[in-house]
């Protein structure tokens, strides 16, 4: 159902965009980001933003009580990008350092989470998927990895642009804040369940 509903919701938002979209926008450009589970300890989501900064965030209700569950058992919200958000966006998944991204950034475990960040315009689909590789800036972190390496060359850290953009969509988004919906949060003091205003469903 996910697959045919989020296309709809996304076209139907797109008839009536969030804001003016200004000329040099790429407004023929769809942005996927896939956040999958990591040993029960990450709600998996997705977010799809369509022309006009149009979004809508997909997750599964692991609670079995969330009030806007579906009858698929998943939570839809359908939210309007900001254009300071929007435009951040663009200045980072258009950019030189996003453009020199690799395909696969992987530490080699099996057990972690996966972020896929999908790319469509009219030049065709790109994605870049990380799995649990940490990026260049928390390389110092305690048990940071970084990618496995083709045979002869260094390990590599992820470079900082992904990091930045998929920190971005989930915070502007409010993806951050809704997936802890998504599941009991153990930790009733998680700032995550006090979203801000603007991420707060009537």
């Amino acid at each position: 159902m996910r697959a045919t509903v989020v296309p709809l919701l996304l076209g139907l938002c797109a008839c009536q965009p969030a804001e003016p979209v200004e000329p040099e926008f790429r407004d023929d450009t769809h942005v996927v980001l896939k956040r999958s589970g990591c040993l029960g300890l990450c709600a998996p989501y997705e977010v799809h933003i369509g022309p006009g900064g149009n979004l809508v965030f997909v997750g599964r209700d692991r609670t079995g009580r969330h009030p806007d569950r579906n009858e698929d058992g998943e939570v839809l919200r359908q939210y309007a990008l900001a254009y300071p958000h929007r435009r951040a966006m663009f200045d980072l998944i258009f950019s030189q350092a996003y453009a020199e991204l690799e395909p696969v950034y992987s530490a080699g475990v099996s057990d972690g989470q996966v972020t896929v960040l999908t790319i469509t315009d009219r030049h065709g689909t790109r994605s870049v998927s990380q799995n649990v590789a940490a990026c260049l800036r928390d390389r110092k972190h305690p048990g940071a990895l970084p990618a496995v390496a083709a045979p002869g060359k260094p390990a590599r850290w992820v470079p900082d642009v992904f990091c930045e953009t998929v920190e971005l969509i989930d915070t502007a988004s409010c993806a951050a804040y809704w997936s802890a919906e998504l599941e009991a949060p153990g930790d009733q003091a998680d700032p995550r369940l006090s979203p801000p205003e603007r991420c707060r469903t009537q």
